[in-house]
């Protein structure tokens, strides 16, 4: 991380459009960089220049997202701050924020042109002489990269360590037996991380993991890698 505060990334890709790098990942793209986690959402009143042109962000964001088929009804637009939760001294930095599903094979790709586009958005609408100094940062995010996990041991339960096959083998099945879960819930390897790992190069680590699972028998098995706190001693039986 630098002394701005952004990771730095080996993933940058140039935006021939606008001339601002995008940088992606699993789960996440933005322009010009990456901030490094955890990050939080603060709604500081927008200079006006910005607030008026805000609905007009809005409705050609969700055109873009349309386009590449990533808009859904749960998809959220906004013109906000963006900073580290522990720089509290700090406004942030105005960011066009989406948080929106990441669900297809070639996702990456979607998500690196609809940046590209709503770079140019922005740019285009506000880079002229009357707004030459206004800039917004884009990022766009899904919302696995926002849900925190709790996660504790179990101490104690030596007969639910024992009984532990059974009951994932029984809700396995009865997932399986309804239409809103069948098939939708993958047996997943949690990978928690501090926030300074270098989110760009999980997708190679995540690649080598599953090939080594494969050559062992498991590759039904998912891997998920998210900058996490654990937090301990919440829920005990």
């Amino acid at each position: 991380m630098d002394r701005t505060g952004q990771d730095q990334v080996s993933s940058e890709e140039p935006n021939y459009r606008s001339g601002r790098p995008v940088c992606k990942t699993t789960f996440r793209a933005a322009s010009p960089c990456l901030r490094q986690f955890p990050l939080e959402t603060v709604d500081y009143a927008l200079p006006e220049t910005i607030h008026a042109k805000a609905p007009l962000i809005n409705e050609r964001t969700r055109e873009i997202l349309d386009q590449y088929g990533l808009l859904d009804d749960e998809t959220e637009v906004r013109i906000a701050y963006r900073r580290r939760e522990d720089s509290f001294s700090d406004r942030g930095f105005r960011t066009l924020l989406v948080v929106t599903k990441w669900s297809t094979d070639d996702a990456g790709q979607k998500w690196t042109k609809a940046v590209e586009d709503m770079v140019a958005l922005v740019d285009e609408t506000f880079q002229t002489p009357a707004h030459a100094q206004i800039v917004l940062e884009v990022e766009m995010i899904a919302p696995q990269r926002l849900l925190p996990g709790y996660l504790d041991a179990v101490p104690n339960r030596p007969d639910l360590r024992a009984a532990w096959p059974r009951i994932s083998s029984i809700v396995r099945d009865r997932l399986a037996a309804h239409e809103a879960t069948f098939n939708r819930n993958p047996i997943t390897v949690y990978i928690s991380v501090f926030y300074e790992s270098d989110e760009t190069q999980w997708d190679g680590v995540v690649d080598d993991i599953r090939s080594n699972l494969r050559n062992d028998g498991w590759a039904e098995l998912s891997i998920h890698i998210q900058p996490n706190e654990i937090f301990t001693g919440l829920w005990y039986f």
